[in-house]
């Protein structure tokens, strides 16, 4: 778990943490074909594994979706940016059922 996670509020209203769900489960089929293509150009100097940059990069999107795309449905946010200096300290991980 990084150290800058928070325990997430509860969305104010259902609906923002299902338009969470669906949004996020849509990036990922964008996201993940793109950040293993990036995760291949970054390999030389990142030094980390693919689970560790797409985790990276899936982490930064929750950030953004509840920080800005639903901000009003989440008064305060879960998940914390991750810096890019800081990917290979990243346990959070992209389940096969997270983009279905």
């Amino acid at each position: 778990m990084n150290s800058n996670w928070r325990a997430p509020s509860s969305p104010n209203d259902p609906f923002a943490g299902v338009l969470l769900v669906l949004i996020r489960g849509l990036l990922l089929w964008v996201l993940i074909p793109l950040g293993t293509i990036a995760w291949l150009f970054t390999l030389p100097w990142s030094k980390c594994d693919p689970g560790n940059f797409l985790g990276w990069l899936d982490n930064n999107q929750i950030a953004v979706l509840q920080r800005y795309v639903l901000r009003i449905g989440f008064p305060r946010p879960g998940y914390a940016w991750v810096h890019l200096r800081d990917v290979r300290t990243v346990t959070h991980r992209i389940r096969f059922g997270d983009w279905a």
